[in-house]
């Protein structure tokens, strides 16, 4: 018996167990057993893996959870079975358990499959095998799996169907017999397919050029770029067409299966797109549900959407929108409006009803600059300049998006569309104040800055009580959070910008 060394580089979570001894025996893996003082019954004395001849034991063990000086588990010995199955490193696993003096020995017997010796693909022309490759998800060293195989074919005709070669034909030359070494395509791409024109037969409301603007199987660039025939994305067209027309009220519209008319050689096609209108809806009726804050007639005479317009989807999400900066203006930033369409009786006719759930009115408690990045340099005053909102002030969600639009063009942040990186200005209600403030009657409108305070009726940090320095802040629970960046924590932030940027009155 000999004992092995452990590498110290191993992770830790592979040595679970207070000591642990590994004994080459016989092809096994012996782990010792559990330390002495632990209860006798159903206790795991001792944990062996047999089989393992390619797939060394630190492989495995990650995705083993039962250890010696456990409890024996049924279930987690379950799990531990399925997760080696998942490896797709074993055609076989079973786990077996031996009852001893003080317990269980659990005993897991292996059956490896073959390795995967090589990945290959043959007869493609118009796709480098390098993208191919990568497209298969299949590589040397991964266990020999019909299945995957099988998959990686699925992958490759799929990938050639986005790329317009519709007749493709993949084969599976090697890689689906037990005694196969590695895995072989052969390919057959047939002819590239471009969409030569598309057509729409039924529609009305909009011409072929626009609608041509709302699918994306169409031509490409001079026929030259991009324009490939994608059954998939045809299909998804379809309901595409379907949205479009909802959106316009078109609610019985009916889009038909495309007809797909290709050219002798079956490299160009015209694509035709049959459309069933039916009847545009109006709107019969506009209704609030929920608004007390403000009246109906105040909310409605800037509505887009009016009853006896036809339904437009874009004007009902503008008004919806209008209706949340309204109270957003005001202090109650967290009302939601929730459209509601409700198709008549009559066809043709709707009913557009506004659910509107009022929130609390919230002033502004404390604002927590987070400067982030390797070297951060920039000044907490530098940040708080550029907004339009000061400690004591009613939250306005407009003045928010213009403050976050003067970071983002300040040129001192990053700001990268791709990666979602850019500057951002966060509000968090505080806890503190969840009970205990009424707000039954409409406040008066808020007056400019420099006017005085309006009493009673406001969540937050009172105006009267001075800015708190940003050591202190993160000791006390902010009403609303402004989050930019990471405050210098010997900056005192109480006399800051003494001339703020100027903003647009109050309505």
């Amino acid at each position: 018996m000999a004992a092995v060394r452990i590498d110290p580089r191993t992770p830790a979570r592979v040595w679970l167990t207070a000591y642990v001894v590994l004994v080459i025996l016989g092809g096994s893996v012996v782990f010792s057993q559990a330390p002495p003082g632990t209860p006798p019954q159903d206790q795991i004395v001792e944990l062996r893996i047999r089989g393992n001849h390619r797939v060394p034991a630190e492989k495995i063990i990650p995705h083993i959870r039962t250890r010696a000086g456990r409890p024996y588990d049924p279930d987690a010995i379950e799990k531990d079975v399925r997760r080696l199955y998942q490896t797709r490193k074993f055609v076989k696993v079973n786990a077996l358990t031996q009852d001893v003096e003080g317990g269980k020995i659990v005993i897991f017997e292996l059956l490896e499959r073959p390795l995967i010796e090589y990945v290959k693909v043959t007869g493609n022309e118009k796709i480098r095998k390098k993208t191919l490759l990568k497209e298969i998800g299949l590589k040397t060293g991964d266990g020999m799996d019909p299945y995957a195989v099988e998959e990686g074919r699925r992958k490759l005709i799929d990938y050639y169907h986005s790329k317009g070669f519709s007749k493709v034909f993949i084969e599976i030359a090697e890689g689906d017999q037990p005694n196969d070494r590695g895995v072989v395509y052969v390919i057959n791409e047939g002819p590239k397919q471009r969409v030569l024109w598309t057509e729409f037969i039924g529609n009305t409301i909009s011409d072929d050029a626009h609608l041509r603007t709302v699918i994306k199987s169409k031509p490409g660039f001079l026929w030259i770029f991009k324009g490939e025939v994608d059954r998939k994305q045809i299909d998804e067209d379809v309901n595409r067409l379907t949205d479009y027309y909802h959106s316009l009220g078109f609610f019985n519209v009916r889009v038909g299966r495309p007809i797909l008319d290709f050219n002798d050689e079956q490299d160009w096609l015209t694509l035709r797109f049959v459309i069933d209108e039916g009847p545009r809806y109006k709107v019969r009726s506009v209704r609030l549900v929920g608004n007390k804050i403000f009246s109906t007639e105040e909310i409605t005479q800037e509505f887009k959407l009016k009853a006896g317009k036809y339904f437009n989807r874009a004007e009902m999400t503008a008004d919806a929108a209008m209706m949340t900066d309204l109270y957003g203006g005001e202090g109650y930033i967290f009302t939601k409006v929730e459209p509601d369409i409700r198709l008549g009786e009559t066809p043709g006719e709707l009913d557009l009803v506004y659910s509107i759930k009022e929130s609390e009115r919230y002033r502004v408690g404390k604002i927590m600059p987070e400067i982030k990045g390797e070297y951060p340099h920039t000044k907490i005053s530098t940040v708080l300049n550029r907004l339009s909102l000061r400690p004591g002030d009613i939250v306005d969600t407009r003045e928010l998006r213009a403050s976050e639009r003067r970071l983002k063009a300040s040129g001192l942040f990053r700001v990268d569309p791709a990666m979602n990186i850019a500057p951002r200005i966060n509000v968090v209600k505080s806890e503190s104040d969840a009970e205990g403030v009424e707000t039954a009657e409409r406040p008066q409108r808020t007056a400019p800055r420099e006017g005085p305070r309006r009493p009673g009726g406001y969540r937050g940090q009172s105006p009267d009580e001075p800015a708190a320095r940003p050591e202190s802040m993160p000791t006390l629970p902010p009403d609303a959070v402004i989050r930019g960046q990471s405050p210098d924590p010997g900056l005192d932030t109480s006399g800051w910008s003494p001339t703020p940027p100027a903003r647009a009155e109050q309505p």
